[in-house]
């Protein structure tokens, strides 16, 4: 969520950074703009970045004037950001890009022990695990525990022993096994992370559709693909709507696809 939300700033920074400074004047406020370029101000991504008592310290203008021509300033960038989409290519490895692609790759990477920790979470055991933690808590002072009355002390007594046995036995081992994984994980680097979304990027706009819905660009059918080999895959006749395609083999990370209604092609 993280990584895509930063990938995002960055490309309304981008769009933001087309947009001169003139624009906060678009509806003859009497912004001093001739003021804000002196001061090195030039664009409205120039204004999101700053705050109110910044642009109120320059000479000439009042805090007022600030407050205005920063909530416009933020108009514009949240407008900006509500219509920008995402997309994630091999051919556009940004900073950014490559950070998300990272953590998706990382995220992918470490379901199985994720999974493996929720099974464990809800096992039948949990409820009484929860209870019997709580019947230890006697047992973690000892004033506390010399207070502690007859009934709650045998309460204590028989979470501990229930607990031992459950860590020496085959809930502990799975919980042993899957700290043991996950400690012992070795981090991919960007390289890695890239090669495995060129082979098979699916997985990782699903993810990414599932931490940030709506963030990722879907218009093109093709995306994540070089773009020379998406434009000869869209300019091939099996993308036509009477097309039915089937799937199998890759070519540079792209699935072979075939038409196998007759005459379609």
């Amino acid at each position: 969520m993280n990584a895509s939300n930063a990938l995002v700033a960055q490309e309304v920074l981008k769009l933001l950074r087309d947009i001169p400074i003139e624009e906060i004047n678009r509806d003859k406020r009497g912004f001093r703009v001739k003021t804000l370029r002196e001061s090195g101000y030039h664009t409205i991504a120039d204004l999101s970045l700053v705050t109110v008592s910044m642009l109120a310290s320059i000479r000439g203008i009042s805090w007022e004037k600030a407050l205005a021509m920063k909530n416009i300033a933020n108009n514009m960038t949240n407008q900006v950001r509500q219509g920008l989409k995402i997309r994630l290519s091999v051919d556009e490895k940004t900073p950014g890009a490559s950070a998300l692609v990272q953590a998706l790759h990382d995220y992918q990477k470490e379901q199985p022990c994720a999974e493996a920790c929720r099974q464990l979470l809800h096992s039948p055991e949990q409820e009484k695990i929860v209870d019997s933690i709580q019947n230890l808590l006697p047992g973690t002072s000892g004033v506390r525990w010399f207070f502690t009355g007859k009934t709650k002390k045998q309460l204590a007594a028989e979470a501990y022993h229930y607990l031992g046995g459950l860590l020496a036995g085959e809930y502990g081992r799975k919980a042993q096994d899957t700290i043991a994984s996950f400690q012992t994980m070795e981090k991919d680097g960007v390289e890695e992370a890239w090669k495995d979304f060129a082979e098979n990027p699916i997985p990782f706009f699903n993810i990414l559709e599932q931490v940030n819905p709506g963030v990722l660009e879907t218009s093109d059918a093709v995306y994540g693909l070089p773009e020379e080999l998406a434009q000869e895959i869209q300019s091939e006749c099996f993308f036509r709507k009477d097309c039915v395609v089937s799937c199998g083999g890759t070519r540079n990370g792209a699935s072979n696809i075939f038409c196998i209604k007759s005459g379609c092609c």
